[in-house]
């Protein structure tokens, strides 16, 4: 008895007893007439589907699968060594140019439907490994990168016996160069009967690597150029002409996405039912980034903060926070704080980007004068951020535990009246407000030591901007209400604010 196949496995004569010398042994096995390609004995189709519908096909240079015989990309040259693969870069036969099988969205090729993002390509399973039908030309095989590249089985010769299975994997080569696989392991398929004829159409595998986004919005504008000049550069695209506002994002590394800085675009005029636009980027690096139009409205800014939110008296080092959005440092890439700490900017303190906008810088500010001001601005370059200084009150009469306040946990403010309008009042209110004075309240404050009073409660959950408040009391014998402030509300930034 002669046993010919059995899961893809056989015996003498088609495997001579003592051969047992992968690839070769196995390359006899394959060429031998009596067996087909992959172990099929008669021409099967199979058809490969890659849905990239629910990711961004903008910059994608080749979609491909790629895998063991028949498929290209993973099969051996026959030197028997790990680095003798003709994936790419693992030998001089491939690389990510002309690997593996290329799928296409057009209708051709056996793509069913054009432009769904369903990428898909007919391949076979042959007699010999040759196809005439499927591959016309060079290298005419559907098998390796050469004419006499032998079948690699899998990873490792003894863990995939059978050459009626292959392993496949997708890849997208993207138009700056860069690969992606999808999924991170191998998929498989057994060919379980060789002498069915009846074309194998696998289920579309949906691309599952984050690394390819997802799809621009039903609204992203239509890019059409860049021009740089020096440091500046320009985009031209076009939208709908609903679409009432866009800005430009930017990019330094696209692995970590993309980031808004603030820079808006200009409208301009109407070109059928669309609108032209036009955006600029100063302070460009050019070479060194990438830009996209979006639809949509700024963001809105976030307020300008010191972290600590008690900045003493006594000469200490305390960072700024400033947001650039809606100022006239919008788009700004080189900004810097300035103050009298800095001679007004004889000696600007640069400041670092923490994107969406925040920006941030470490001040050694002097010793002042408990309860006044320090006076400090921003600046993009030499454009300065219009209206009055900011300022930052130093020391003061309150006080308050925990320094960053966070929703859902204690919060205890103490105020010391000595020295102030409130210094004989026989009670103190604290009125208290959250995120820009909403669900403001006047709760008695406590005393608790001379003209110490104090007043813990707990930061409610639904705020996440700031703490608000002034001091206001009545004095002793007076019916009328004092308030006390330093000419400011004390405002306390939650942590929220601070970006990594």
């Amino acid at each position: 008895m002669t046993l010919v196949d059995y899961l893809g496995a056989a015996a003498y004569p088609l495997r001579v007893p003592g051969d047992t010398n992968p690839p070769s042994a196995l390359f006899r096995l394959y060429s031998d007439p009596r067996r087909g390609d992959a172990g099929v004995r008669v021409r099967r189709e199979i058809l490969f589907q890659l849905d990239l519908s629910m990711r961004s096909t903008n910059n994608l240079a080749r979609v491909m699968v790629m895998g063991s015989d028949p498929l290209r990309g993973f099969n051996d040259t026959g030197s028997g060594t790990a680095t003798a693969r003709d994936y790419p870069g693992d030998s001089a036969y491939l690389d990510w140019e002309n690997a593996g099988i290329e799928l296409v969205d057009d209708g051709t090729l056996g793509d069913l439907v054009p432009g769904d993002r369903v990428y898909s390509r007919l391949w076979a399973l042959s007699t010999n490994g040759l196809d005439a039908a499927i591959e016309p030309g060079d290298p005419y095989s559907l098998v390796g990168g050469d004419d006499f590249t032998e079948p690699y089985i899998g990873y490792g010769w003894k863990s995939r016996r059978s050459p009626r299975s292959f392993i496949y994997k997708f890849f997208v080569l993207t138009t700056g160069g860069s690969d992606y696989d999808s999924p991170e392991y191998d998929l498989s398929y057994y060919v379980a009967d060789p002498d069915d004829t009846a074309r194998i159409e696998l289920a579309p595998w949906v691309w599952d690597n984050e690394d390819i986004p997802p799809p621009p919005p039903s609204n992203a504008p239509t890019l059409h150029g860049v021009t740089m000049a020096g440091t500046t550069a320009t985009l031209l695209f076009d939208n709908l002409a609903t679409e009432a506002a866009h800005g430009i994002l930017v990019s330094t590394n696209l692995a970590s996405g993309f980031d808004n800085y603030g820079h808006r675009a200009v409208m301009g005029d109407p070109i059928g039912d669309r609108r032209a636009w036009t955006g600029i980027v100063a302070q460009a690096s050019p070479g060194k980034e990438f830009y996209a139009a979006y639809a949509g409205p700024e963001p809105d800014a976030k307020p300008n903060y010191w972290i600590p939110n008690y900045v003493p008296a006594t000469a200490t080092v305390a960072s700024s926070y400033f947001c650039q959005y809606q100022t006239e440092l919008q788009g700004g890439r080189d900004l810097n704080l300035v103050g009298s700490f800095t001679d007004w900017g004889t000696s600007p303190i640069p400041m670092t980007y923490l994107g969406n906008g925040l920006w941030t810088a470490e001040a050694a500010l002097p010793a002042a004068t408990s309860g006044t001001y320090t006076d400090y601005k921003f600046r993009n370059g030499e454009t300065w951020l219009s209206g009055d200084n900011l300022s930052i009150l130093r020391g003061g009469n309150a006080t308050w535990t925990p320094d960053v306040p966070v929703p859902d946990a204690p919060l205890t403010i103490e105020f010391e009246a000595s020295g102030t309008s409130l210094s004989t009042a026989t009670n103190v209110e604290i009125h208290l407000g959250f995120d820009g004075w909403t669900d403001v309240t006047d709760p008695a404050m406590t005393n608790v030591a001379g003209t110490t009073w104090a007043y813990s409660f707990t930061v409610p959950t639904n705020y996440s901007r700031d703490v608000d408040f002034v001091f206001r009391g009545y004095l002793d014998g007076s019916t009328n209400l004092t308030w006390f402030s330093h000419g400011k509300d004390w405002i306390l930034y939650m942590s929220t604010l601070v970006s990594p």
